[in-house]
Formats: C-alpha cells, sequence, structure tokens
C-alpha cells in the first residue's frame, strides 16, 4: 500500500505541472515542432548526401559511424548496413546518425505529415520525401501514407486525397510494368 501512494505522489509532482499553467500567447508545442522539423531536414540532407557520397567517395567514408567508429559507440549483434539487394554494392541511406535505414525513413514520413499539417514548406516536403527515397525502405513510405490519409479524412481534403490515390496507383501500374 505504502508503494502505491508513494507512486501516485510521484505521478502527481511530476504531472502536476501540466495541469496548473499560465496561458501563452504562442502554443508551447510551436518552438518543438520547429526544431523537429530543423532536425528533421538536417537528417535528410545528410542522407541524400550520404547516398550520393557512397558514389563519390565511397561507402567506407559515406558511412562513417557503420565503417570507421569503435565497436564500443555502436550497437552490439544489429546490422545497421543496408545493402539494396543481395550482392550489390549500393547501400540505401540511412542520415547518419540513424541506426538503420528504415528508422530514417520513418523520420522523414513524420516530417512530411508534420510540414503537411503546419508550414506547408514545399522545399522542406520535397528534400524529406527525396531523404526518404533513398532509403529504400517501406516502412517510413506505409508511416506517410496512413498519416497523409488520416490528415485528409480529418480535414476533409478529398481532393489531396484522391491525388494521392492516384499517385499510388500510378506508382503501382509502373512497378508492374
Amino acid at each position: 500500500m505504502l508503494t502505491l501512494l508513494t507512486a501516485l505522489a510521484l505521478l502527481l509532482v511530476v504531472h502536476l505541472p501540466y495541469v496548473v499553467q499560465l496561458r501563452r500567447v504562442e502554443r508551447a508545442h510551436d518552438d518543438v515542432l520547429r526544431y523537429f522539423q530543423r532536425v528533421a531536414m538536417v537528417i535528410g540532407i545528410f542522407g541524400i548526401v550520404q547516398y550520393a557520397g557512397q558514389f563519390a567517395i565511397g561507402a567506407t567514408y559515406a558511412f562513417p559511424i557503420e565503417n570507421l567508429a569503435p565497436a564500443v559507440l555502436k550497437v552490439a549483434q544489429f546490422n545497421s548496413t543496408g545493402l539494396l539487394q543481395y550482392g550489390s554494392d549500393v547501400m540505401r541511406a540511412n542520415g547518419v546518425f540513424m541506426i538503420e535505414p528504415s528508422v530514417f525513413s520513418q523520420l522523414m514520413a513524420v516530417g512530411i505529415v508534420i510540414e503537411f499539417v503546419t508550414s506547408k514548406r514545399l522545399l522542406y516536403m520535397v528534400v524529406m520525401a527525396l531523404a526518404a527515397l533513398v532509403s529504400y525502405s517501406g516502412t517510413g513510405l506505409m508511416l506517410l501514407a496512413v498519416g497523409l490519409v488520416c490528415e485528409c479524412v480529418v480535414r476533409q481534403r478529398w481532393d489531396v486525397l484522391l491525388g494521392i490515390f492516384a499517385l499510388g496507383a500510378l506508382v503501382a501500374v509502373g512497378v508492374v510494368a
């Protein structure tokens, strides 16, 4: 019983500042979203440069953490390198700092959805979309599709939703052809 009371007291102390706060002119999460978008943009640019850099300077230097960092700094028993296919020398981008390409792709997808919902800056969306493409990871694309569909349904943007489905159908036809 004492453990339960101390846990509840800790919960109260930690979360009380969320409940009791003064009104702000600007929403508190706006700064966090701007910071997140800047970080995602920088990592996206790193990923694009990393993917192109493996052809110019070689994969050893384009993927420095995987190839040059000491083993102490790497995650043990984890394959963070992602080749495009078996026997290929081309690696999928991970944005230098992400643990694997799928995490990089998911970060770019979340960045695109946040950009679509808030600022709608075309440059940010294009750079993050290109970065998601050079990761060659489907998890980020699935997350992006779900996020954009949900946003379109919530905002009742049926024109954008139809455009997403048309683009998806066009890509599917291109892949099959």
